[in-house]
């Protein structure tokens, strides 16, 4: 009889698979194969099995939790789940694992099966663990029982799944200590360094206990057997499993590939996932198979979000399900979330450490002034005095003092993307921390509406993010919670001054309801904006901020100890103002002086350099005219690039104003191999030390190393570096010219099937991105945003008619289709420009093409 295709509420089982070769290990022990499209469901005996694998590039406990939340939605009846893959295996006298050996998690007294060696937090003396995570249900310890009863059945199923096994000498443990010398084997390694062991005389084995997961990949053997010692002893180290087991019951199965040591390669890589897949097939074997209820009128489940004709046209509320739970966490995350924290230079060993005994901030602390300020603590200053170097040193000090309450913050940056300088992304990042640092508070995810959420998109609102963290803050009981936000002038005024009133209000609920809730502000002097209770605090009339400029210069200053180098340092000091940006650019410009052997110029040079911030930046971007043509070029880029530039997209786009297009054509980056170091240093020449490098986990991109530096630029400009200077329109038509430049370059040489562009989203298509980003970093910018330039240039009084009646429309659309990741939005050959504007909303230039 044929069978009946499953549904999705059919099945019951899910499999995850970190790798592409765990997914298709995975798929090679299906009895059955159903479907492959955005999962591959099939049969394992009598169970209806879905297999789910992490996107490309992707890894770590939040994309493993991202993708198996997912699942979850998707499959509403899944009750159990295995983990399958690959992991570095740690090798002791009491388990003698080699490479091949399968490992299971299994709870002990301890631990649930899985131990998170990454999370917790930093306390005096160390760092602390903290949290559990959940062990596996009760059906899949029994099936576990029965596997450890008859392990013979599964190494047999082990071994005969082994087409082809790496011979056993390429099989060798070093010392832990012994680093891996070079090569992709150990061909070079010391042989004596190696650790002797008997020969095993049978095939694979398997091992039960405790599995280590975290967000590192362990490469050093001193780190993996010292991680392994704190946790009493584990078995192997993989990356996804504390993301999982929270969500799902769920049972670890890891073949083990290498030794997680500096000698880690892929040779075994393939064997260790058949040998995981073949075990986690031997468990299903013996877990009892629970068909899923087929019942129609079953309630509904949360996760997979209701379509507009599924959902009722009033809001409904629910409980929201862990793997619902876990969909909303992840959807508040953005990639950018702490980089202008991480950006912000630490504060000089010698500076700050006066506030932890000002008496403003240690009233702020102080529970008995509590209603005299409402947890407000408002750190002010003048442009370039050092607030955030102030905000992010009290910052890590109370991170590192006060292990018992719990931190967050959020750093506006006017430079960086939309959600690091707006209170959207501001009340995302926040409630985020909150949340994920007391886990019990995600119940706030139940007050939302079913309708109202819109969460297959997550677009989440301010007034829905408000109406949370407000929950959250009421929800806090006796917890303490402090809040640093800094650089509220880097956000726009009407959105500050919601903000305010809503903080006001999280003060007052907080007041009311003796919960600790402290809040630390950071900012430049507002005239009008501010809040009824607080402890206010000026940075520049600080005699202890005085005092760090001094410590600072004194330190910094390398020039020689002279009489006249002491009262050189004394004049700094007096004519910063209590302006710190001021005297570290006059530190580095004398410092530069006295390494070019320039001594005897340097009070010269001093009396030369200005008073005042704007005054001095005038002075650092006019007094050396080499290059001006690149220096302006390189300003106005990063003033006015629709979205910032990475180091070397900024390198690129800098040549497409100063070089011809046929060397644009012939000068790749592939063929230039030019090293990160070396477009560091081209920025930092173009823009005479003004920009800096962004630190940030995904995608560091180009700044100017302060706020000022840009509002300089936009208030006053540089008319005198070039006829029209920085003015927004004329910088916005020299960008224009550069993506043009970019436009027309001719790819067919260097990529001869680049006239067929592939199906968006197809492997072929990531893989002809991947090589024309490769030799044309600039390439897509130029393409997406040759038209914007064009536009603003034009609201500015350009005039751009030559421009779009030379425009080479059919190469532009060539290239776009080549980047655009969705196959519908592609344009036709024939599309013309009136479309294409119309489209964007390019409404100047529609207005002169028409």
């Amino acid at each position: 009889m044929k069978r009946h295709r499953p549904r999705a509420q059919d099945f019951t089982v899910g499999w995850i698979c970190p790798l592409p070769l765990e997914y298709a290990a995975a798929k090679d022990v299906l009895d059955e194969l159903y479907d492959e499209a955005e999962y591959a469901t099939g049969r394992i005996h009598n169970h209806e099995v879905v297999i789910t694998c992490l996107p490309a590039g992707q890894m770590g406990t939040n994309a493993a939790a991202a993708a198996t939340a997912k699942m979850l939605a998707a499959f509403p009846n899944v009750k159990n789940a295995l983990l399958v893959g690959i992991a570095g295996g740690v090798p002791s006298n009491q388990a003698d694992i080699r490479l091949g050996d399968v490992v299971i998690s299994q709870p002990n007294g301890q631990y649930g099966g899985v131990v998170q060696y990454d999370f917790g937090k930093t306390i005096p003396g160390g760092f602390q663990r903290v949290g559990s995570l959940n062990a596996p249900s009760h059906d899949l310890l029994t099936a576990l029982s029965k596997l450890k009863a008859n392990p013979a059945a599964a190494r047999h199923a082990i071994d005969a799944s082994k087409t082809y096994q790496p011979p056993s000498s390429t099989d060798v443990l070093f010392h832990a200590s012994y680093d891996h010398v070079q090569g992709e084997t150990c061909a070079q390694c010391r042989e004596d360094m190696q650790i002797e062991r008997v020969p095993r005389v049978g095939g694979s084995e398997i091992f039960f206990g405790t599995v280590a997961s975290g967000n590192q990949v362990i490469k050093y053997g001193t780190t993996r057997d010292g991680t392994s010692s704190k946790l009493d002893g584990v078995l192997c180290f993989e990356m996804e499993a504390a993301g999982v087991v929270n969500l799902v019951p769920c049972l670890v199965v890891r073949g083990i590939c290498d030794y997680a040591d500096s000698h880690k390669n892929k040779t075994f890589q393939p064997l260790a996932a058949a040998a995981a897949a073949m075990c986690a097939r031997e468990i299903l074997s013996y877990l009892p198979c629970k068909p899923a209820l087929r019942n129609e009128q079953q309630q509904a489940p949360s996760g997979p979000v209701p379509t507009e004709n599924q959902c009722d046209t009033e809001p409904h509320h629910y409980k929201a399900s862990l793997a619902q739970r876990q969909i909303y966490m992840e959807s508040l995350r953005f990639d950018q979330m702490d980089s202008r924290h991480a950006t912000i230079k630490m504060a000089h060993a010698k500076t700050c450490r006066w506030l932890m005994n000002c008496q403003k901030h240690q009233d702020w602390l102080n529970p008995e002034c509590f209603d005299q300020h409402h947890g407000f603590f408002w750190i002010k200053g003048k442009p370039g005095a050092g607030k955030s170097t102030l905000l992010k040193f009290a910052f890590s000090q109370a991170r590192k003092r006060m292990g018992d309450v719990n931190i967050v913050s959020f750093f506006f940056n006017a430079r960086g993307e939309a959600l690091e300088k707006t209170v959207l992304g501001m009340y995302r990042s926040l409630l985020w921390q909150l949340l994920e640092q007391l886990p019990d508070l995600q119940a706030v995810f139940d007050t939302l509406s079913v309708n109202a959420g819109h969460w297959n998109s997550y677009n989440w609102s301010i007034e829905t993010l408000k109406d949370l963290l407000c929950t959250a803050v009421e929800g806090l009981q006796n917890r303490s919670v402090k809040c640093y936000i800094d650089a509220l002038d880097e956000c726009k005024q009407e959105e500050v001054q919601d903000m305010l009133s809503f903080f006001e209000q999280l003060g007052e609920i907080a007041a009311s309801n003796r919960l600790r809730f402290l809040v630390c502000f950071s900012s430049r002097h507002y005239p009008h904006i501010t809040v009824d209770n607080k402890v206010e605090l000026v940075l520049e009339n600080q005699g202890d901020h005085h005092t760090d400029i001094s410590n600072y210069v004194n330190a910094e200053l390398k020039v020689g100890n002279s009489r006249q180098v002491l009262q050189m340092k004394e004049t700094i000091i007096n004519r910063s103002s209590g302006i710190f940006l001021w005297a570290v650019l006059v530190v580095r410009i004398l410092n530069e002086e006295y390494s070019r052997g320039h001594a005897h110029t340097l009070k010269r040079r001093l009396e030369e350099i200005p008073d005042g911030l704007n005054s001095l930046l005038q002075d650092i971007l006019t007094r050396d005219n080499n290059n001006m043509a690149k220096t302006l070029l390189c300003l106005q880029w990063i003033l006015y690039a629709e979205r910032p530039l990475t180091q070397k997209e900024l390198y690129f786009a800098i040549l497409a104003g100063t070089e011809s297009p046929e060397f644009l054509a012939d000068w790749t980056a592939d063929e230039a191999d030019i090293d990160e170091e070396t477009f560091k240093i081209s920025m930092l020449d173009s823009s005479k030390g003004l920009a800096e490098v962004t630190k940030s986990k995904k995608n560091s991109t180009v700044q100017f190393i302060h706020e000022s530096v840009r509002d300089f630029l936009r208030d006053e400009g540089l008319s005198n570096l070039e006829v029209g200077g920085i003015a927004p329109g004329s910088s916005h038509d020299a960008l224009k010219i550069c993506c043009l430049k970019y436009v027309n370059i001719d790819l067919s040489s260097r990529l001869p099937h680049f006239q067929d562009i592939p199906r968006a989203k197809s492997p072929e298509a990531s893989r002809l991105i991947e090589a024309v980003s490769r030799s044309y970093p600039f390439l897509e910018y130029a393409v997406q945003n040759v038209f914007h330039h064009a536009n603003i240039a034009a609201e500015h009084g350009m005039a751009q008619g030559l421009f779009l009646a030379g425009f080479p429309t059919a190469s532009w659309i060539l290239k776009n289709n080549m980047f655009e990741k969705h196959q519908v939005r592609r344009y036709t050959s024939y599309a013309d420009k009136v479309y294409i504007l119309a489209e964007h909303n390019w409404l100047k230039l529609l207005t002169i093409e028409c």
